[in-house]
């Protein structure tokens, strides 16, 4: 049966890379992949209420635009190095997005970079610590420059 591998992907370059170091390392041929990219909600911006609409709008149209944009470069280098790959943008906090798809899906594995989100943390806790905390499934983190 095939496993389910959960890639969690922003866009810093390191994210742009974890994948092919995937491939290398964790993943198998029948591995059933999925790469996720969040999209960060309007209370994450520490605007709160006060974040217009409008200006809201743009914003997370540019925040889905570059989730596109990044999960189709992931679907061109998974197809490069034969690796059958979904994408999906998921709307939310990434640690809790993160969580509950695994739960979802029924993950049995989510690899994410150690910076991988980093940008986006909850009262000082990364995005990283918590997945590892609380993921139903192991959580591999790989450190930025070791892959």
């Amino acid at each position: 049966m095939p496993r389910k591998i959960v890639v969690a992907v922003d866009q810093s370059e390191e994210s742009k890379k974890l994948l092919d170091w995937a491939a290398k390392i964790v993943l198998k041929p029948d591995d059933h992949v999925v790469a996720i990219y969040c999209i960060p909600e309007k209370a994450m911006f520490g605007f709160g209420t006060f974040l217009l609409d409008e200006y809201w709008g743009r914003i997370q149209k540019e925040e889905v635009d570059q989730g596109e944009k990044i999960l189709r470069g992931m679907r061109v280098e998974a197809e490069k190095i034969g690796i059958p790959i979904t994408t999906e943008t998921r709307p939310g906090a990434p640690h809790q997005v993160l969580e509950e798809y695994c739960t979802l899906i029924k993950a049995d594995l989510l690899i994410m970079g150690r910076d991988t989100m980093q940008s986006v943390r909850g009262l000082g806790s990364s995005v990283s610590a918590h997945c590892i905390a609380n993921c139903s499934c192991p959580v591999l983190v790989a450190r930025a420059g070791t892959y």
